[in-house]
Parts: C-alpha cells; structure tokens; sequence
C-alpha cells in the first residue's frame, strides 16, 4: 500500500514513518465516558496504555499564562479588606462609665410622720466605643 494516502497523511512515503493517530485521543468502546466522570478510582495507568508521544508547547502560548489574574487577586482583596472591615465594626467593645456627678439634690423632711424624701439627680458619662447605639437599663 505504497503511495496510498490516509486520512493522517501519506503513511508509506513520510521519512520519520506512517503518521497514526494518538492513542490517548481513540475512544476505546464502552471507556470514553469514564475520563470525564467526576467519581471513581484515581488509579494511574499503567505503562501499557499511557502514550509514547510527546507534546511541545511554545512558552509564549496563551494557555500557560494564567487567565485575568489579577482580576482574581484584586476580587480577593476587596474581599478580604471589606470582611476586616466588617470584624472591626460589628465586635462588640466593652462600655466605660466615668465618674458619677452628682448635679441637683433636695432633701425633704416630713415632722409628723418621722419621714424625709431625698430627690438627686446625678449625671453617669457612659462612653461608647461602639459604632452603635447602646441601651443601659438598672
């Protein structure tokens, strides 16, 4: 079958030999299906069924740089920045009472009945670290 021309090219008359497909790239019947599958053994094939070809792939090929970077690193930082941000606004800080002024005072005394009645009114500063409304009760 000298001079006779396949759908790989001229199989007799190449000097480096018939050109044949790759064996990794024929679809065995009944196996196709299990490259893509997601599940199963992650076994490696054995030395009889890997392929004796070799690939070269030129450095400046698109597929070997990686795709939007920094796209990906620039999404990162912003979320990273934002949930620092947000620990630091929504950790509860504890509150700080200042020193307790005592502002107006009545004192009110009751002869018949033995009794008195004590108004004050004091001033308690509370300082508020937080970023939001805190409500004292006691």
């Amino acid at each position: 079958a000298a001079g006779q021309s396949s759908q790989y090219g001229d199989s007799d008359d190449d000097e480096a030999g018939p050109l044949r497909p790759c064996p990794q790239q024929q679809m065995q019947p009944g196996r196709g299906w299990r490259r893509w599958w997601p599940f199963g053994s992650t076994r490696q094939p054995n030395a009889a069924s890997q392929s004796q070809y070799l690939t070269l792939i030129p450095l400046s090929d698109s597929r070997l740089k990686p795709q939007n970077l920094r796209l990906i690193i620039s999404v990162l930082l912003v979320l990273a920045i934002s949930a620092v941000c947000g620990v630091f606004v929504l950790v509860p800080r504890g509150l700080t009472l200042g020193s307790i002024q005592v502002i107006n005072s009545q004192i009110s005394f009751n002869t018949t009945k033995s009794t008195y009645q004590l108004l004050l009114t004091a001033e308690f500063p509370v300082y508020n670290p937080n970023y939001f409304s805190v409500q004292l009760s006691g």
